[in-house]
């Protein structure tokens, strides 16, 4: 593959190649993350609708036999309920902890006992503070967020965060991640790398794979996604990035998908051509 772009996308020699590398005996996988690619960053915990122009796209992806999987940070059912899509989709929720199959099966990652009363404790002293509207309880992860807080509310909640993950027991790996709106706990494993190891495994080595992430999005996905296939850096303004390409959204994330309908159709039937 040919190194990332320093444009917006359009039918490049790099994305044809891929397409004429595919093995017509396996189905592509295509990998999504929602945040940031499918719908814009929104701040804390805000409604994060998709690009009005996508749903439409992505459910004629899931009409062929290409393997679709939307990757997020939110639950897999709110991210299922705000795409509205009419054909079920895989979805990999709470940073890989959750997974809801196609098929409807849904599986979920345990969590630590000494991690899951951290993350109740401390969810549970911001509550105590009248503020439990600005915390959310997931499985793995507490999610805060302040923005528009006073000083001095935005100090506590800071400092409760703060206080849950230094009373972490030993042998329990949480993380805390500071952003200017807010912040979050969450522990270590599972999470989207562990979750894109896990595909890329169950993925049979002929099948290509094509992985979409935000600007946020960890460097080490791309460069390991790129070993079976393709990896999409989706970001308003270029960034240097470890990707293949990069794409604008909605623009140039919905030329991309027409053009895998287009170039990849339907793997399945052109074998049996």
């Amino acid at each position: 593959m040919s190194s990332l772009f320093p444009v917006d996308y359009h039918a490049d020699v790099a994305v044809a190649e891929f397409f004429s590398r595919l093995d017509p005996h396996y189905a592509p996988t295509m990998i999504l993350e929602y945040d940031g690619v499918l719908a814009p960053r929104v701040p804390g915990h805000g409604l994060a609708l998709p690009y009005p122009e996508i749903p439409a796209v992505l459910e004629r992806l899931l009409d062929t036999s290409t393997r679709l999987i939307l990757l997020s940070g939110r639950r897999a059912a709110e991210v299922v309920s705000l795409l509205g899509l009419r054909f079920p989709v895989e979805v990999w929720g709470c940073h890989g902890m959750e997974r809801l199959g196609a098929d409807g099966r849904y599986s979920l990652s345990s969590v630590p006992a000494g991690a899951a009363r951290v993350m109740l404790t401390t969810f549970e002293k911001i509550v105590s503070l009248g503020l439990q509207d600005r915390v959310q309880l997931k499985p793995g992860a507490l999610s805060i967020d302040w923005r528009g807080l006073d000083a001095r509310e935005e100090e506590s909640l800071k400092q409760i965060a703060l206080d849950g993950w230094r009373a972490a027991p030993a042998g329990v790996e949480i993380g805390l991640r500071w952003q200017a709106d807010g912040g979050e706990l969450r522990i270590a494993h599972p999470n989207e790398t562990d979750a894109v190891r896990s595909i890329c495994r169950q993925t049979p080595i002929g099948a290509r794979i094509t992985y979409l992430g935000g600007y946020q999005s960890e460097q080490s996905l791309f460069r390991f996604v790129k070993q079976r296939g393709m990896s999409v850096m989706v970001c308003p303004e270029f960034r240097e990035s470890d990707a293949d390409l990069w794409l604008t959204a909605p623009r140039g994330l919905k030329e991309f998908l027409l053009d895998w309908l287009q170039m990849a159709g339907n793997p399945a039937q052109r074998a049996c051509a």
